[in-house]
């Protein structure tokens, strides 16, 4: 699982990417704090806006604090209402 995350991906197989979704939105649920910095790196390199949203709802899954920060500073450079929505939803979640 994390593996298939580490692997760059073309956006354009829309199957690959509905794929890597369902890979992050599991690794919310079952993952730990060592997969913090993966889905961070997600929300910085990915280029589907749909992907950085997944990353970002996992982030707030996962519940870890350490993902906090670097949430914050992706909200105040995220370009996509889609996926700034979900960053404030996690935070939202993270701070309760």
């Amino acid at each position: 699982l994390r593996f298939e995350l580490d692997r760059p991906l073309d956006d354009t197989d829309g199957a690959k990417v509905v794929q890597r979704m369902a890979a992050v939105e599991a690794l919310g649920l079952i993952g730990d704090g060592t997969d913090v910095q993966r889905l961070v790196a997600m929300l910085e390199l990915e280029s589907s806006r749909d992907l950085r949203e997944v990353a970002a709802r996992a982030l707030a899954s996962l519940g870890d604090p350490a993902a906090i920060q670097p949430l914050r500073e992706r909200l105040l450079r995220e370009p996509t209402d889609q996926v700034a929505l979900a960053i404030a939803d996690a935070l939202r979640l993270l701070d309760e």
